[in-house]
C-alpha cells in the first residue's frame, strides 16, 4: 500500500536531518566522504513539478537533491561569499562532500535565477555551460496555460505546494480571469527560456522531462531519470501532490473568451482540454 503523503513528508524531514547530521561527522573527520558522485541540474522554470521531481528524487538512497540555491531568497541568505564567489556557493550549498553511498547530487536551476545578480555571479552561468560533466534534466510543461494559470493562483492563495488532499485549496478561491496579454508574454517568454536553455546546454548530457510525463506516467518517467543518473533504479515516492486538479474551464473564469482569441494562433492546443 503506497504511504500516505503526510507519512512521506515526515520521512523526507528525517532524511534531511539524518544528512544534515552525517555532513557535520564528516566535516570533523568522524565518518569518511566523498565528492567523486554525478553531479546534474534541474534546469527549469516555476510551477513545472521542479518540487515534485526533487522529493521522488531525494526518496532514492543514493540521490540528492538541494533547492533553488541561485534563487533571491538563498543568495540573501547566503550573504556576500556567495556574490564573490559563487562557484564556491555552488560547491558548499551543493556539490559538497557525501556519504559514499550518494552517487548523484543535483539542484534546482531556474531558467531566471541569479539573471539580475551582481555580475560575479551571473558568471555562474557560463561556469555550467563550460562544464560538461554536469548532466542537465530539462524539465518542462507541455501545456504553458497551465503553467501561468497556477504561478497566478499560488500568488493568490499564497500556497505553493500540497502534501495530500487536507490543505487543498477550494476550486472557489482558486477561480480567476486570466488577461489575453498576460498569457500571451508568459507563452512567448516561456517557450523563449526553454529554447535559449536548450541551446545553451546542447553540448551536456540532457534528459528532456514533461511535467505531463511526470504525472501521468511517473513510474516510467521516473526509471529513465535514474538511469540517466547512474543509479540502481528503484521504486520512488512524493509527498507533494497536484495542486489544481480542476479542468481549466473551472479555474478560469474567462475560459471561452481566451479559448477563442487564441484560435487561430499557436497556443489554441493549450485549451484542448
Amino acid at each position: 500500500m503506497p504511504l500516505k503523503p503526510i507519512v512521506l513528508l515526515a520521512r523526507d524531514r528525517l532524511q534531511k536531518r539524518w544528512l544534515e547530521l552525517t555532513e557535520i561527522a564528516m566535516n570533523r573527520g568522524l565518518i569518511p566522504g566523498h565528492r567523486d558522485y554525478v553531479r546534474f541540474i534541474i534546469l527549469a522554470r516555476g510551477r513545472v513539478g521542479s518540487n515534485l521531481l526533487s522529493s521522488y528524487l531525494n526518496s532514492h538512497p543514493g540521490i540528492v537533491v538541494k533547492g533553488e540555491i541561485f534563487g533571491a531568497k538563498q543568495l540573501r541568505k547566503a550573504g556576500p561569499a556567495a556574490e564573490k564567489d559563487p562557484e564556491g556557493h555552488m560547491n558548499a550549498a551543493a556539490f559538497s562532500v557525501y556519504p559514499q553511498a550518494v552517487a548523484a547530487v543535483g539542484f534546482k536551476l531556474f531558467y531566471y535565477h541569479a539573471r539580475r545578480a551582481p555580475q560575479q555571479v551571473r558568471q555562474i552561468w557560463p561556469i555550467l555551460v563550460e562544464d560538461r560533466s554536469v548532466k542537465v534534466i530539462h524539465l518542462t510543461r507541455d501545456n504553458i496555460l497551465r503553467t501561468h494559470l497556477s504561478n497566478v493562483i499560488a500568488a493568490k492563495t499564497l500556497k505553493w505546494t500540497q502534501a495530500g488532499p487536507i490543505n487543498a485549496v477550494q476550486t472557489a478561491e482558486k477561480l480567476t480571469r486570466l488577461g489575453f496579454e498576460d498569457c500571451e508574454n508568459a507563452f512567448i517568454r516561456t517557450e523563449r527560456w526553454q529554447n535559449r536553455a536548450q541551446k545553451m546546454f546542447r553540448n551536456h548530457l540532457m534528459h528532456h522531462l514533461t511535467y505531463e510525463q511526470l504525472t501521468t506516467e511517473p513510474a516510467a518517467a521516473l526509471v529513465e531519470i535514474q538511469k540517466f543518473l547512474g543509479v540502481e533504479p528503484e521504486p520512488l515516492a512524493s509527498f507533494h501532490t497536484k495542486q489544481n486538479t480542476e479542468n481549466l474551464r473551472d479555474l478560469i473564469q474567462n475560459y471561452d473568451e481566451l479559448k477563442t482569441a487564441f484560435a487561430s494562433t499557436s497556443w489554441s492546443r493549450f485549451f484542448e482540454e
